[in-house]
């Protein structure tokens, strides 16, 4: 299942407590969803995983932070975005999201924060917006 991780997922993951973002992480390291990233998306994990804010609350440090990050990379898919879609969401900085899932063909977004992802101008009714805990209970009940 080709999914994008919205960056929330991350920050959370790396920072001390939150295993259900933590085990989404885990089902992309053993293949059993994937990951998809663009350049916006890329820039996005590096920027905010550097930041002193986000650093402060992590159980590794810079040198780690980027170690995990190569290991993430290594298993997504790059996509390169040719069409801008412009869903005009609430927080225009979330609109490449939707553009990285169209143009991936993504099953799904995954987000700490969906309300800002589920009301836009344009419709995608193929690609469903999920909390962690929303995906990892669907996923537990997949056949």
């Amino acid at each position: 299942m080709k999914i994008v991780l919205d960056t929330n997922i991350i920050v959370s993951a790396i920072q001390a407590g939150d295993q259900l973002n933590r085990q989404l992480l885990r089902l992309a390291f053993t293949g059993e969803i994937t990951p998809l990233i663009s350049t916006s998306l890329f820039l996005e994990y590096e920027a905010v995983t550097q930041r002193a804010d986000v650093m402060r609350n992590c159980h590794f440090n810079a040198d780690q932070a980027e170690q995990f990050l190569n290991a993430l990379f290594s298993v997504c898919v790059w996509v390169d975005i040719y069409y801008a879609w412009r869903p005009n969401l609430k927080d225009e900085g979330d609109n490449f999201l939707i553009e990285l899932a169209i143009a991936g063909n993504a099953q799904a977004i995954i987000s700490k924060n969906i309300k800002d992802l589920q009301h836009g101008e344009l419709s995608f009714p193929q690609l469903k917006i999920y909390t962690p805990q929303q995906f990892i209970q669907i996923w537990r009940t997949k056949p």
